[in-house]
């Protein structure tokens, strides 16, 4: 597909993926909108609507003259506040998947992504995760059902007609511009923690030993531009690397990239339910020509150097 020209919005598009699927886009020669709480680098030359995408009316109006919108809105959080908050993070996000769908078929948007995540996946069937597999069991988190809700709207819709609707569960993602502070996710947690520790013990919740396939923003934001333009109408593409690495191999690895001395302390190490995520992505191999370029040694690098020229000793633990 050529890109050039064409009018893209990007809803939720100044968080952590929009920091990397958009200035993909403007290179690509896309004029790009950004629909979100607060607004992205200015020098990108991107237009700002800060608006609700979680209502169909708006979403209508942000998207009147869309040549393709990919749905990034959600509200995130790392593991131990994600179970904490279990139905406002189900009604936050099952209002941000579902309205953009729904005003994107609406109007006729020919190309429409749905970004969801591999915590869609039930826990059973969470260790090489394929496809069709993807509504056998529950999720664990209202994170994760907000998800599949969103993934359902998508097959009502294209049930409908032939609309190019698709959608990716990605993995869990990693790299530059990551959110730091009480809600992050485990790899911007241990960078945060080990980058200003000052050789303080840092506490992992968990036992250390549970496993994800991490993904780096950059590879996820190709994945999506490769999904909304060869994805098939209706149908889902896991986003990953197929490598399983455990939570403490990667804290390991951030406290020698970081150069910390600090010992690693585990916590509540059996509250942890979802032990094991990995996807397996050879449809998206196969159909999208898409694979990952950023091996795990080398994400985590670009993410620790990101963190310590840019954020490190500017916000609070």
């Amino acid at each position: 597909m050529d890109w050039a020209d064409k009018n893209v919005i990007v809803t939720g598009g100044s968080g952590f993926i929009g920091h990397h699927l958009v200035p993909l886009l403007v290179k690509a020669g896309a004029n790009v909108t950004v629909t979100a709480r607060s607004t992205i680098d200015t020098d990108l030359g991107v237009k700002h609507l800060l608006w609700d995408m979680g209502d169909i009316e708006n979403c209508k109006w942000a998207f009147h003259d869309a040549d393709a919108v990919f749905n990034l809105a959600a509200v995130v959080g790392g593991q131990k506040g994600t179970m904490g908050w279990q139905a406002r993070h189900f009604l936050a996000n099952v209002r941000t998947q579902c309205a953009p769908a729904i005003a994107a078929f609406e109007l006729g948007v020919p190309i429409f992504l749905q970004v969801s995540s591999v915590s869609a996946y039930a826990p059973e069937h969470s260790t090489m995760a394929i496809e069709k597999n993807a509504n056998l069991g529950s999720p664990v988190y209202g994170y994760g059902f907000a998800k599949r809700m969103g993934e359902q709207t998508i097959r009502w819709l294209c049930e409908k007609r032939d609309w190019q609707g698709v959608i990716v569960r990605m993995s869990n993602m990693y790299g530059e511009h990551d959110h730091y502070g009480p809600a992050a996710h485990v790899i911007p947690y241990l960078v945060q923690r080990f980058a200003e520790s000052e050789n303080r013990t840092v506490v992992l919740y968990g036992s250390g030993q549970g496993t994800r396939d991490f993904l780096h923003a950059e590879d996820g934001a190709r994945g999506m531009m490769a999904a909304a333009e060869y994805g098939r109408h209706g149908e889902l593409y896991n986003i990953g690397t197929e490598c399983e690495t455990t939570i403490q191999e990667v804290a390991e690895k951030i406290r020698s990239l970081v150069g910390s001395s600090s010992d690693i302390e585990f916590s509540d190490p059996t509250t942890v339910v979802d032990m094991k995520r990995c996807t397996v992505s050879r449809l998206a191999r196969h159909e999208l020509g898409w694979d990952y370029m950023i091996g795990l040694d080398e994400g985590l690098r670009r993410t620790v150097e990101w963190y310590v020229d840019n954020v490190k000793g500017k916000i609070d633990e």
